[in-house]
């Protein structure tokens, strides 16, 4: 019982880091996305 929990911990965490990553990830990208859309808006 104590290693299923171990496990049960373990792909949590893991599925944890891959949504934290994946949401900071996409939010730098489209943070600079649109920082440089209006960086060129600005120079036209």
């Amino acid at each position: 019982m104590k290693g299923l929990e171990k496990n049960l911990i373990a792909k949590f965490n893991r599925f944890f880091y891959f949504i934290f990553w994946g949401f900071y990830f996409s939010a730098g990208y489209f943070f600079c996305k649109n920082k440089n859309n209006s960086f060129l808006m600005s120079i036209n």
